[in-house]
Order: C-alpha cells, then sequence, then structure tokens
C-alpha cells in the first residue's frame, strides 16, 4: 500500500506539478494559415510583379496590411512606373491585394526574377481571398490578368502560363 502511495505521489510530483508550476502558454498564432501558390511559366525572363486581384472595398479608414509604399522601406527596389500602375488599378472593381492593402493579413512578394521563363508566388496567411485573379506585369510593362478562380482548397496551387494566357488550379495535398 505505501508503495502505491508513493507511485501516485510521484506521478504527481513529476508531471502535474511542473505542468501547474510552469504551464504552457498558447499562442494564438498557432495552426495552419491559407496559403496560395502560383506556379507561372514561359514568362520573359527578367523581373515580373505578381499581385492577387480581390473585389473587396479599400479599407478607407483605420489600418490596412499591406500597402506597399507604406511599409515597404526597399521601395527602391521595384519599378515606380509598374507599383503607380498596380496602385491606380482598378477594373470592374477589382485590385491588387498586397499594393493596396487588406483588411486581413496577407503575406506575399510581389517582384520576383523569372530565370529560365518560369517564377513561383506564394501568398499565405488569414487575407488569402476565397475569389481571386491573378495579374502578371512584365518589366517591359505588358499586364496579363486571369479569369476569377475561386479557391476549392485550404492550400491550393494554381499553374499559369503566361505564354497561352492559360490556367489551372490543382489541389494541394499534403
Amino acid at each position: 500500500m505505501k508503495k502505491t502511495i508513493l507511485c501516485v505521489f510521484l506521478f504527481f510530483a513529476t508531471i502535474l506539478i511542473p505542468a501547474l508550476a510552469f504551464p504552457r502558454q498558447a499562442g494564438a498564432d498557432d495552426g495552419p494559415k491559407p496559403s496560395i501558390r502560383v506556379n507561372c511559366v514561359n514568362l520573359p525572363d527578367g523581373d515580373v510583379y505578381i499581385d492577387l486581384l480581390i473585389d473587396d472595398e479599400p479599407v478607407s479608414d483605420g489600418f490596412s496590411f499591406g500597402r506597399m509604399s507604406s511599409y515597404d522601406s526597399d521601395m527602391d527596389d521595384y519599378d515606380s512606373e509598374i507599383i503607380a500602375f498596380l496602385e491606380s488599378y482598378n477594373v470592374d472593381g477589382w485590385r491588387p491585394a498586397l499594393v493596396t492593402g487588406t483588411l486581413n493579413p496577407l503575406w506575399g512578394e510581389l517582384k520576383r526574377t523569372a530565370v529560365g521563363g518560369k517564377v513561383t508566388a506564394h501568398f499565405d496567411y488569414f487575407g488569402v481571398p476565397k475569389r481571386f485573379k491573378v495579374i502578371v506585369v512584365t518589366a517591359d510593362g505588358n499586364v496579363t490578368v486571369t479569369n476569377v478562380i475561386e479557391r476549392k482548397a485550404f492550400n491550393c496551387v494554381v499553374d499559369f502560363d503566361y505564354a497561352k494566357k492559360s490556367y489551372r488550379e490543382e489541389r494541394l495535398v499534403k
């Protein structure tokens, strides 16, 4: 009987007491986040700007995530004419998410360098839209926009052929 009581005491002393004395804090940002990966092929080599077009109203008052010119300290790395074009782009209510900002955070890198005609753009976090278009602007100013894409998966992949102006969404299986 004494051994049983001793074993129970040791169990609580080694497991329960440290857990109560040093509780693990829960992180507010735990867990997976949705994502969109855009694989572009047949691009001209060089710099390309890839953004997601969203049809949400722009955030006019208060804080918004994004708005390139307001947070990016390396604005000199971007072509000012292309950034100005993207900031003013609004066709039938569709506007660039990274450049003009979103209500929820959306992480992504606007400018990529295509090598061998290929580049991949990643967008993730809470601001990943369910409906979007992909806009690609090349260094020489050519603009290509897809039709509306409805994200079907939590993590989706869009394969975009720049030369054919075609795309398809595939489900990302992990």
